[in-house]
């Protein structure tokens, strides 16, 4: 993983955490899904990037 990654995937548990704090629901789903997109996006696993996008867009 590089620095530029690394400090994305902080940036989003940052906004998570705030999203927590802020007792915020939506926003925290939302970053929660920002942050696992970004993780799987960096591990390259197009197939895992696809079936979790398509189960949390069913949502």
């Amino acid at each position: 993983m590089t620095e530029e990654e690394l400090k994305k995937l902080e940036w989003a548990t940052d906004k998570l955490q705030l999203a927590i704090n802020s007792n915020d629901r939506i926003a925290a789903s939302r970053a929660n899904i920002e942050f696992h997109r970004l993780l799987y996006s960096y591990w390259r696993n197009t197939f895992l990037q696809k079936t979790t996008d398509s189960l949390w867009f069913s949502f």
